[in-house]
């Protein structure tokens, strides 16, 4: 028995443990072992190295959900994957509540050392963020007891683009065919986040997240993504910003080509930053990392012109972005 195993396979067919354990050393090189018999299991978990167990389900002696509960009373720390034979919800239910990492049925066992590798680095940060503060988001009532298990807890925030637009948000200004065409144009700034969760977020969070618990975790995102915006940006509620411009069909177009038509376009531009959200269990003491992406509304547009040729041709012109101060 190797003292130092970060990984133990647990399945009553130890053939199959010792394939699924090989696939996951040979791909990373993780200290790996494959177990059958219960009782050993516990004897490793107890040396104090594991870092990740992957548990079938489906054993005669001890289901995989039962055998967790065990290791995590020696060690609360510990991740787990779930293998299934089947996709049966009640299990992977069960196993979320628990504080699974993940599960993945055996027919798509080639992505196991995926999985691991999720749960090895979910590990990891757990223990060295055990001993940072972070900043705890109250979402949950804490006097229903299905939701004061968990709570969220914001990993880190990161800023990865200060001119991020949706392409559904581009909005016409102005549709020009006539040679020459003055109008004013009003641009407007609403106060806007938006909260994009991966599917395995939504999955998870799904069954323990009542709906009007998500308008709340939008709200505390959208104040600790502010928190990240320049401060010499104005982020009043609402704002208005007329412009008049005249608009000429000629100008600006290919040398030798004939404009049948230019179309105006303004699309609202946002902040978009990386969240590592953090779900922790105050039952079992499990960690879930989920990565999502909020987008923070500014008083900015960016906009954008097409230009349509007498000849069938057209092309479309970034034309910058406007201030809406």
């Amino acid at each position: 028995m190797d003292k130092n195993v970060e990984v133990l396979v647990v399945d009553d067919d130890l053939a199959a443990a010792q394939t699924f354990s090989e696939l996951i050393s040979t791909k990373y090189s993780f200290r790996t072992e494959a177990y059958s018999n219960l009782e050993k299991v516990l004897e490793v978990v107890r040396t104090g190295a594991v870092k990740v167990v992957v548990l079938d389900e489906r054993m005669p002696d001890m289901n995989g959900t039962d055998l967790f509960k065990k290791i995590h009373q020696i060690n609360p720390n510990i991740k787990a994957v779930l293998l299934t034979g089947e996709a049966d919800r009640l299990d992977i239910m069960k196993a979320a509540k628990l504080g699974y990492s993940d599960y993945l049925e055996k027919s798509n066992i080639s992505e196991l050392p995926g999985k691991v590798l999720v749960a090895y680095t979910q590990y990891e940060t757990s223990i060295v963020n055990k001993s940072n503060e972070e900043q705890l988001l109250n979402i949950f009532n804490p006097l229903k007891p299905q939701t004061w298990f968990y709570c969220y807890t914001i990993g880190s925030v990161e800023l990865v683009d200060k001119n991020f637009t949706f392409e559904e948000g581009w909005k016409t200004i102005l549709a020009l065919v006539s040679s020459e065409q003055t109008q004013e144009y009003s641009y407007e700034y609403t106060k806007e986040c938006k909260v994009m969760a991966g599917t395995e977020f939504k999955e998870s969070a799904n069954m323990v997240l009542e709906a009007g618990k998500l308008a709340s975790l939008k709200s505390q995102l959208d104040s600790v993504v502010t928190s990240h915006i320049d401060s010499s940006l104005s982020l009043s509620v609402t704002q208005k910003k007329k412009i008049t411009q005249t608009y000429k069909l000629q100008e600006g177009i290919e040398e030798g080509k004939q404009a049948v038509k230019k179309v105006f376009e303004s699309n609202p531009i946002y902040y978009k930053f990386n969240v590592l959200l953090k779900k922790y269990c105050r039952f079992c003491g499990s960690v879930h990392i989920f990565p999502i992406e909020v987008y923070k509304r500014i008083p900015k547009e960016m906009t954008r012109v097409h230009i349509f040729y007498a000849d069938g041709s057209n092309r479309t012109i970034d034309t910058g972005s406007v201030s809406i101060q």
